[in-house]
């Protein structure tokens, strides 16, 4: 029983791991758009972003709220809380963004939203890497 749990507890770990790896590469695709965007200086249109980002927003707040009684079940929920967490995050960026788009007619705020969505990643990557990581490699069993 307790080889069972552990490799559980590993298999959980793991997921954890993927999910950091995911997050962070979310947050690099995002920075690269967002210097794509400054190299290059095209205007999003801002109707499209705010419907999808409005639609995105409402799933999300849903999904979030479910997941909110499991956030400190294993490492395994409190990374899917966290990547829930900030999907809501960006998608109040992302209508954020759309609003300060119709106001300036400018990419600016789409690209100023990128980057602060982009550290948010980053920094939550590091954040389930540095909790994830240490109980995925503790769980490697050791047999006799």
């Amino acid at each position: 029983m307790i080889v069972r749990q552990a490799l559980i507890d590993r298999w959980r770990a793991g997921a954890a791991v993927a999910k950091g790896g995911f997050i962070a590469a979310f947050g690099l695709i995002v920075l690269a758009e967002a210097v794509l965007k400054i190299a290059f200086g095209v205007a999003p249109v801002a109707g499209p972003i705010a419907l999808f980002g409005s639609l995105a927003l409402a799933t999300n707040v849903v999904g979030l709220a479910l997941l909110y009684r499991y956030r400190q079940t294993d490492i395994n929920m409190a990374s899917t809380y966290e990547c829930s967490r900030n999907d809501v995050f960006a998608n109040a960026g992302v209508l954020l963004a759309a609003f300060g788009v119709y106001v300036t007619a400018s990419a600016w705020p789409d690209i100023l939203i990128g980057l602060l969505i982009a550290a948010l990643f980053l920094r939550s990557s590091v954040r389930v890497l540095r909790q994830a990581w240490p109980q995925f490699r503790a769980g490697v069993l050791h047999t006799a």
